[in-house]
Parts: C-alpha cells; structure tokens; sequence
C-alpha cells in the first residue's frame, strides 16, 4: 500500500495534502485499533480530508475548504489523542466520545480557541484537566465525563 509508505509529515505535505489533513493524519497514526475500520478513507493522497468519515469541513475567508468538526463518537476506536489535534486552526467541535481512547488530555487541545463543543466522555483518558481551558472562550458544551480525569474547581471570584 502506498499509504504506510508516507508516514512522514514530509512525504505527506508532498503529496498535496492541506494543513488539516497532515494533523488528522497523526490523528489516524495515533490510533492502535479501528474494528469498525470508520479511519479506512483516511488517505495521504486526498488534497483535503473533507471526505473522510467523521470530518467536516466548512469555507473560510480564503475560500479554501477547512476541517471544523471530528466527529468518532461510539466508533470503537483505541489509541490516543495527539497534540496535533489543537493545531487545526478552525476546528469548532471534537467529538470522541465513546471511545477507547487513553492517556492523558493533550494541553494544545486547548489552544484551538474556535471549539464551541468538546466531547471527550467514556474513555479512558487520565491525567489533570489544565486551567487552560479557560482559553476556550467559544466553548458552549463540554463534556469530559467517565475518564480518569483530576483537578480542582475553584468557583469565579475565590
């Protein structure tokens, strides 16, 4: 297969995979296990992933089409969530729930300021939610329930 040849984010830019693909690439690379195979369209070679399962894309201003929602919920799948996921610029909902995913809560999740919902629920992720994430300042839903998850809520103004 020519897929596993171009691992690499070089030979994937190559390619002529946009931005958002390489970083939805790490996502799939990520991945240890897909019984539903729902990351089978998933390819190195598309010019964007607008057509891969999950992926939605929207237009911005410069009329180049851009991933604004990953959508796997209850899709089985095991691995872990890469800090390349925060990178994508546009990116307004992620939605993994109901996953088998593990390790801990990636801190550049945070830095996609565009995100308006966030769910992560039912898995196996651990590790402390950062006070970054009151960075989000879009977000209208979060849900990071049924994880391993820590940290200290301090109400406003305490």
């Amino acid at each position: 297969m020519v897929e596993n040849c171009c691992c690499s984010v070089s030979c994937v830019q190559a390619s002529g995979l946009n931005t958002d693909g390489v970083l939805l690439l790490s996502f799939k690379l990520s991945i240890l296990g897909d019984p539903l195979n729902v990351l089978q369209s998933w390819g190195s070679t598309d010019q964007t992933p607008c057509s891969w399962t999950g992926v939605t894309c929207g237009r911005q201003d410069n009329g180049y089409p851009h991933a604004t929602a990953l959508s796997l919920p209850n899709s089985q799948l095991l691995g872990s969530i890469p800090s390349d996921l925060g990178m994508i610029q546009y990116l307004e909902n992620l939605d993994l729930s109901n996953n088998f995913l593990n390790g801990s809560l990636p801190l550049s999740i945070f830095n996609a300021t565009q995100l308006q919902s966030l769910d992560l629920s039912n898995n196996s992720i651990s590790g402390f939610v950062p006070e970054t994430i009151g960075r989000l300042q879009n977000l209208q839903f979060l849900n990071l329930s049924d994880n391993a998850l820590a940290g200290v809520y301090q109400q406003p103004g305490f």
